[in-house]
Parts: C-alpha cells; structure tokens; sequence
C-alpha cells in the first residue's frame, strides 16, 4: 500500500519439511566375545529428508553402572539426502554373561529409530592335566617332583596364579606359580613335595584364571621315617572324605531296620600293639515285635595277617527283647606298628536281621590325616581304614 496511491496484494506462499531418519537394520549380534577384548559393528543411519537431521542417541537401560555397548558417534548431524556410518562397540566385563540394549535415535520435530544390540562374554578356558597329584611315600628331609600341565583352549591368552605357600610341604618351582600361557598352547609345570614329618599331607591348590573359571588340584604325599613309615592315603580316601563332608556327616537312621545300633561309628584311633586298646559299647536295640537272639562270629582282618582276629565282640551271645536293648563291647589290638586295619564281626541269629556298624583303628603313635574306607550300604565309612563290623540277628 503506498500513500495516496493506489493498493496491490502480494502473495507468500511455502511448504514446511521436517527431518526424518531410517537405519540400515534394527538389530544387530556380537556373538561370543572374550572379556578384554572388543567386537565392533557398523550401521548406516540414512537421512531421506530435504532439510538436516540433529540426532542424539540414549540407551533404553541407563541404570548399567558400566555399559558394555556404546554408539559412536553419539550426536551429530546427518545432511539432506546423505547416510552416516555409526560404529557400535561391545566390550564385555564378566564371562558367562548374555547382554542386551536398546539405543533410540532422536531428531528434534522428526522421528526415532531404535537399535539392538547383544553379545555373549566368553571367558578364557585353562584345564589341568590331572585333578589330582599323588607324591607317594618320600622320606623325611627328601624331595619327589611331579609335572603338570596347564592346556590353554582358548583364542586368546591365558593369566594364572597357583595360591601356595612356597615355604610348605608342597611347593610350585620358581616361575611356574604364575604366568601367561598363549592361546592354544600347554604349559608344564614341576611341583614339589617335601615331608618334613612321618605323616599324610593333603592340599588342594587353588588356580586363579583371568577372566576364567578357577581350578583346584589335589596335592597328595606321605612322609616316611625308618622308624615310623604311614601306609599310602589314596585319592579315593580324600573324594570320600570330601563326600561325606558333603553330606553333613552321619545318615539318618532307618525306622525300617528292624535293629539299631547306637553309635553308629566307632573309631579306637592310635593303639598300641602292646596291650589291648579300651573296650567300646554299641547298643544294639530291637524294633521288631519279637524276641532276637544274636551271637558273634570275627573274620580275620584284611592285612593284619596271624590267626588271631583283631576285633572282638563280646558278650558271646544276648536275647533281646521287642523294644529293648543289649549291648556288645568291642575291643581291638593291632598286631603290628605303622598299619591301618580293617576286619569285621558278624553277630548271627535264628531269623535274619541285621544293623552295620563300621569300627576302625590304627597302629600307629603320632595321628596323621585319617583316611576313610569304602562305605558299606547305610552307614558312614570308618575314620581309620573303614573298619567294618557287621551286625546280624535273627528271630528265633
């Protein structure tokens, strides 16, 4: 409009546009990854609009104290019609886990887009060429080596550390406690075994492996003097041992035996072979509704050798009662110094019925680690060799 002239209309006319973004794919997988180590993977985030695209990214999860996936560029700006290529890391922490996020992809007045992405940490795997390293017996002051091997099956290298004393009885040579073994590679190792008593020594060594699961070996030996020489304490006796650790000591009683006996484990210990050690009470209780009448019989000890049985159960026989209870004594001598011993007593009756009772004892003045025989069905091995005695009645 101009003053004192005439008027015209101008017209103003556009079209507004806004951002928009796509991704090349909405998901994406890392596999399996060594912790350590880094995977990474690219997208492309394609802008088809005809004005620019600002965009930040987040991730769904921001509670993680530490992420293990990261998007690279994190912001910036894409051009009308041009495509940027993001870098996705994935850097795992702990082996044996599965992860999975979700990052969004935003533009001010546009769209979001979501990616996904997971990954499986894999650990370093590290096996040992025996569970167990049995020394045998070594005098006193001397010195056995054994070897071990340490296999990598891993792609990537291997750190580990044996937690020992260097000063014990077991010991890793210098330079064999720790180190790095390459990917799919074996190591040997040399250990060392130096009784310093006339005893059982048991240790079982613990393996720390990087970003791995930790190993245990059993280390095994038994000290010897010429006067005092232990018997050799098997691998079997430790895993039985451990076992009943395990099981929290003695089994339940059955309410289904018709006898019970109370102990259920006698254990004489160290005897001397000069005189008989203290005599030991089992009660014997009868659960039927009829009168027992058992009577002994001793079988030779394994090992103990001579006519004479170690083990001796005495009254020589007994009645009982429905619902009452006898009592047997026990008593043991060894014929011999430095043995474990293992027998058994049998108690016989008209009718069968029975209760198993283990006894055990040892010849021997100093106290090394006791290992523990065989379990007979219900009931727990003895503390010295797994004496057994065997208890039968029958009703009349």
């Amino acid at each position: 409009m101009v003053e004192n002239g005439p008027s015209s209309d101008i017209s103003v006319m556009g079209i507004g546009k806004f951002p928009h973004l796509r991704i090349e794919q909405s998901s994406i997988s890392f596999g399996e990854v060594y912790v350590g180590h880094q995977a990474t993977k690219r997208v492309s985030l394609f802008n088809p609009s005809l004005v620019p695209a600002h965009y930040e990214s987040s991730c769904a999860d921001s509670t993680a104290a530490r992420p293990v996936f990261r998007v690279a560029p994190a912001k910036g700006t894409v051009a009308p019609g041009e495509h940027i290529v993001l870098e996705i890391t994935f850097t795992p922490v702990s082996a044996g886990t599965q992860s999975i996020d979700t990052f969004e992809l935003a533009t001010r007045g546009g769209n979001k887009v979501r990616l996904s992405a997971q990954g499986t940490a894999l650990g370093t795997v590290v096996t040992a060429s025996a569970p167990c390293i049995d020394f045998g017996s070594v005098e006193v002051g001397g010195t056995a080596t054994r070897s071990l091997s340490l296999t990598n099956e891993s792609g990537v290298e291997a750190r580990y550390e044996f937690l020992c004393d260097p000063d014990g009885v077991f010991a890793f040579r210098e330079g064999a406690v720790r180190g790095v073994i390459p990917a799919a590679f074996t190591r040997s190792l040399t250990v060392e075994f130096r009784p310093a008593s006339p005893s059982h020594h048991w240790k079982r060594a613990a393996c720390l492996v990087g970003n791995g699961s930790p190993l245990q070996i059993d280390l095994l030996g038994t000290g010897f003097t010429e006067k005092l020489r232990p018997p050799h304490l098997a691998p079997s006796r430790i895993e039985e041992y451990l076992a009943r650790v395990d099981a929290g000591g003695n089994p339940l009683c059955d309410a289904s035996e018709p006898i019970a006996a109370d102990p259920q484990e006698l254990n004489f210990g160290a005897c001397s072979r000069l005189r008989p050690a203290d005599h030991r009470a089992v009660e014997l209780k009868n659960r039927t509704s009829a009168k027992l009448t058992v009577y002994p019989t001793v079988p030779h000890a394994d090992g103990a050798g001579g006519d004479e049985p170690i083990f001796r159960v005495f009254p020589e026989s007994a009645d009982i009662r429905p619902g009452e209870a006898a009592t047997f004594r026990v008593a043991f001598r060894p014929p011999r110094d430095g043995q474990y011993l293992h027998g058994g007593a049998r108690l016989h009756g008209p009718r069968e019925a029975h209760a198993e009772l283990p006894a055990g004892g040892r010849a021997q003045l100093q106290r090394p680690l006791q290992p523990r025989g065989p379990p007979p069905r219900q009931h727990i091995p003895a503390r010295a060799r797994g004496a057994r005695s065997q208890v039968r009645a029958r009703r009349p």
